[in-house]
């Protein structure tokens, strides 16, 4: 571990002057009602910004600091807070009480004057869990799927009636934003794994998607990883206050996913060892207690027969795609069970389930040209876009994908390569967003664009090389006398024509996208025409992406913006670019 993420997980554990699990016996106004102002750093981020709101709610007075004015701030501005571009000593003003983000360095200044003046910090995570006091928590967690589990979960319990207070990492329609404020006594929430901080919570109904080797700048290795998650579950139940003030312990639940290997091999091992008595609930495909069967595919939608311990509950459909999502509201649909909430509404919920923004969502259609948005940062997110993006049968897919983070691209850098070589059409590569972090050497797009063709390079030659031995076979033995191996075929002349197709195994080094009668009189975007494109592109910044999807990207074509930063940005742009044209 670097010395500085080092730094950066000690200050997690030595910023926390007050330590708030729900369930203890300092309800969250004895503590806030002391406070007259609370200051977020950091303050347009998803959850930050949804902090904040839960606080004015309450009452209380924010004042926030960030390096950029988003569109999160300018609504927080709008309701009276007071927002300072940049980080300055002097911003805290009168503040009590000082709230931060993971991505907020060690030594921010503002971090360094509330701990210079004494003032109460507070890790994002550990609001959140005040926050959740006197509430039945349902909190999830994992590498993929969180902020669409909770979309979920929220619309089923809107369906029922339950008026949740819901904090999601994505603006949902049924809320019309990233958090509410409900009446009633359950508090749905996301359980970030990336910092640890999910230990904060102690929720009724844990639930875990996916574990994958994700931010290992923070945890050692995969063991570490898995010991957090089993604490975390070790954790639901806690206590909760009755009427009678008395505390009263909770029966905990936790909410697993079968198909994930990680899941199966390491964490129900460890798990059984160390919470033998916790309730678990099970789901999958092929596995668990809950199973979707008899998939059906239907465009943009899904639909399938929900089986709960062996029992059909009847036929659910989803307007979103990917098998994916229906692992997300098999989740769902299991903790809210466990909430009591019956099947019937449990399929009303997710049929009024309409997506997460920046979760495959659709941006606009010009021209007959199709663009997508999705927040895949992760191999694994990519690959999963990819398989979801090739059943849509569109004409062609072309990707315009930008890396997130120096650490992340270093760390997964051979799954990059593996997985983008593997684009189902022309990729687009932008420089990497930063997101506070300060550039590692050698850790550039640059170069990652030339591993991939690297590795592009080396299938075609293995395919040429099969080729050639199954013609000597042929020759040998007399079979297929006169034929040519010259060439390799359509679309192989050139080494940039060659992508492999997502969904395939390693062993089936690759696929042609389109062979040359395809080719042949294309048009691209209905605007121009010319010569044969290459398939991948460096196109550091957001102009020259949008000029290399104007130029290459015709009728038909599903255009596919994927990552973590502000690559939408450049659909968006795409789109105006189009319109433009039309006007």
């Amino acid at each position: 571990m670097a010395e500085k993420d080092r730094l950066k997980k000690d200050r997690l554990k030595n910023d926390k002057l007050i330590k708030v699990r729900p369930g203890k016996e300092q309800p969250e106004k004895k503590i806030l009602e002391k406070i007259n102002q609370v200051h977020l750093v950091g303050i347009g981020g998803i959850s930050m910004s949804a902090i904040a709101g839960f606080l004015l709610e309450r009452g209380i007075k924010v004042t926030g600091s960030d390096l950029k004015i988003n569109d999160k701030i300018k609504m927080l501005q709008n309701r009276g807070v007071e927002v300072f571009r940049g980080h300055r000593a002097e911003n805290l003003g009168e503040a009590g009480l000082l709230i931060y983000s993971s991505a907020i360095p060690a030594d921010n200044v503002e971090l360094e004057e509330a701990r210079r003046r004494g003032i109460i910090i507070m890790q994002r995570a550990e609001m959140l869990a005040l926050l959740t006091l006197n509430k039945r928590l349902v909190a999830v967690s994992g590498t993929h799927g969180k902020t669409t589990t909770t979309g979920m979960l929220a619309a089923i319990f809107l369906a029922a009636g339950r008026d949740p207070d819901v904090m999601v990492g994505g603006d949902l329609d049924l809320i019309q934003g990233n958090y509410r404020t409900g009446g009633g006594n359950y508090f749905l929430t996301e359980a970030d794994e990336s910092d640890g901080s999910l230990l904060y919570f102690s929720p009724e109904t844990a639930v875990i998607t996916n574990i994958e080797p994700e931010h290992m700048d923070y945890y050692q290795n995969e063991k570490e990883l898995v010991s957090t998650m089993v604490e975390f579950l070790a954790g639901t139940g806690g206590t909760n206050k009755t009427k009678k003030t008395k505390r009263k312990k909770r029966e905990g639940s936790a909410v697993l996913c079968l198909e994930d290997v990680m899941i199966r091999k390491q964490l129900l091992p460890a798990l059984g060892k160390k919470c033998p008595g916790l309730e678990l609930i099970t789901y999958g495909f092929g596995r668990g207690e809950l199973q979707a069967r008899n998939t059906v595919r239907e465009g943009y939608a899904s639909r399938f027969e929900l089986v709960f311990q062996g029992e059909s509950k009847g036929s659910f459909q989803l307007a979103v795609p990917g098998n994916h999502n229906i692992l997300n509201a098999l989740a769902a649909a299991a903790a809210a069970n466990r909430a009591g909430i019956n099947w019937e509404e449990i399929s009303r919920g997710l049929r009024g389930f309409s997506g997460i923004k920046r979760r495959f969502e659709i941006k606009g259609e010009v021209r007959g040209i199709t663009v997508i948005d999705d927040y895949a940062h992760h191999p694994t997110e990519i690959k999963t876009l990819f398989s979801t993006a090739v059943e849509l049968g569109y004409q062609r897919i072309v990707t315009v994908f930008q890396p997130h983070r120096y650490t992340r691209t270093e760390k997964l850098w051979q799954d990059f390569v593996r997985v983008l070589s593997r684009a189902p059409g022309p990729l687009l590569l932008t420089e990497i967003y930063p997101a506070h972090q300060e550039p590692i050497p050698g850790i550039t797009s640059s170069n990652l664009l030339t591993d991939i063709k690297r590795r592009i390079k080396k299938a075609k030659h293995q395919l040429i090389d099969r080729d050639d031995q199954q013609h000597c076979k042929r020759s040998r033995t007399g079979e297929g006398r006169g034929d040519e191996i010259d060439s390799p075929g359509p679309g192989l002349a050139n080494s940039e024509d060659l992508t492999v197709r997502s969904g395939e195994e390693e062993a089936d080094p690759a696929g042609v996208v389109e062979n040359e009668n395809a080719k042949s009189e294309r048009k691209t975007a209905g605007i121009s025409s010319g010569e044969k494109q290459e398939k991948i592109y460096l196109t550091p910044n957001r102009d020259e992406a949008v000029k290399k999807l104007v130029k290459i990207v015709k009728p038909g074509d599903l255009v596919l913006t994927a990552g973590a930063g502000d690559v939408y940005r450049i659909g968006e742009n795409f789109l105006a670019k189009l319109q433009e044209f039309d006007n």
